[in-house]
């Protein structure tokens, strides 16, 4: 992740794809870092949390521009602490809680570079330990950090603060649940809605020009665009083999978030959440048959749809007038807050997304929305549990 200072950097990674080491087409996050080293940071204090495949690499670093990543300032996050479990947000919290302690600048960025797993949460971790080395029982191991937990531990670390960008350099993370938990930690928000390829553009590139424009001292909103239209996202993943153009960076999706109107839209999405329960009696066949023809990225894998795709397909059966005053209204506060995006998805993809997994997999997931999920702001905030638990299962 990146946090601040003018830059703190918090790597997280379990491994560089699921089994497949680093190479020149996909780097793993030692390219990153060796990056780093060649900008000039100027007034930034850029600070890195690595963890990577291996079972003693856990480590925190300064980075110092133009020199060898080799010869920066790092350490182990505590003496003879030499691997952690870094999906726990306990450790997330008190990383950036240092980092600010020791660094603390008018501009703070955070850049997350990690599995993401849409609104079940994000990281990976493939070697977990305690403190002292041993390896923790599986009873005890995270798969993943939940995005309740993930937001209650920036707001931990943060302590009152607030960052001014935070980037995902993950799959999935631009959705409703997991930017909800940024609301009064963030100002803005940079996330892809869909998968992407781990790219030299996106793993050496961007980051890269991150540094740069930090030390340059452009302001957090227009670093944010500028790093979204590298991205490159209208590349369509269908016209020829986009992997061997240099200025690819894998992403297929981005977008730029106003994190503080995002409450704005959750309310909008709280009001057609209400709507559709409210004309599920009498729009039952159109509400489903809407459900069901809202495009999946990735074959529902993590369950998230674009929000927008969903409305569209409402807009085309359901006739109920309430149902479409509430569509209105999340329109308006979509375009409010989405202040950038690109994508090569054409109608299945407008920025955000949201929790919509197939119905056939309803039943599977109940745990999960019973549980995890209800933990998030967003569905806290919103009776969107309730329609997606009140769908029938196919």
């Amino acid at each position: 992740m990146i946090a601040d200072d003018r830059v703190f950097g918090y790597l997280k990674q379990g491994a560089t794809l699921p089994g497949a080491p680093p190479s020149p087409a996909m780097p793993g996050l030692d390219q990153t870092v060796e990056g780093l080293s060649t900008v000039s940071q100027g007034m930034a204090h850029s600070l890195v949390f690595f963890d990577g495949i291996k079972d003693d690499d856990t480590r925190l670093s300064y980075v110092r521009g133009l020199t060898p990543a080799s010869k920066w300032p790092s350490s182990s996050l505590a003496p003879g602490v030499r691997e952690l479990q870094s999906n726990n947000p306990r450790v997330l919290a008190e990383t950036i809680r240092w980092t600010l302690g020791q660094f603390d600048q008018p501009r703070r960025y955070l850049h997350l570079m990690t599995h993401g797993h849409g609104a079940m949460g994000l990281g990976m971790d493939a070697i977990q330990t305690s403190p002292d080395g041993t390896p923790l029982p599986k009873n005890q191991q995270l798969s993943l950090m939940p995005v309740a937990d993930f937001g209650a531990a920036l707001r931990s670390g943060l302590d009152g603060r607030q960052l001014d960008l935070t980037f995902f350099t993950s799959c999935y993370m631009s959705n409703l649940e997991a930017l909800g938990e940024l609301r009064g930690l963030t100002r803005y928000a940079l996330a892809s809605e869909a998968e992407f390829i781990l790219m030299p553009g996106a793993m050496v590139e961007m980051p890269k020009r991150f540094e740069a424009l930090l030390a340059r001292g452009d302001e957090p909103l227009a670093i944010a665009t500028e790093l979204a239209t590298m991205a490159n996202a209208d590349y369509s993943k269908t016209q020829g083999n986009q992997i061997f153009n240099p200025e690819f960076t894998g992403f297929n999706a981005i977008a730029v978030v106003d994190v503080n109107r995002l409450g704005a839209l959750t309310q909008a999405v709280d009001g057609l959440a209400e709507a559709l329960l409210k004309a599920k009696a009498a729009n039952r066949s159109a509400i489903l048959a809407a459900y069901d023809e809202t495009p999946a990225f990735d074959g529902n894998s993590t369950g998230m749809r674009d929000l927008l795709a969903f409305v569209q397909q409402l807009e085309r059966r359901v006739t109920d007038p309430a149902v479409l005053a509430d569509i209105a209204k999340v329109r308006a506060a979509q375009a409010s807050a989405l202040l950038f995006e690109r994508d090569a998805f054409e109608d299945e993809a407008h920025g955000m997304s949201l929790m919509m997994p197939a119905r056939e997999d309803l039943k599977q997931r109940l745990t999960f929305l019973r549980g995890d999920y209800r933990r998030t702001r967003f569905a806290k905030e919103t009776s969107w549990d309730e329609f997606l638990l009140s769908l029938p299962k196919k």
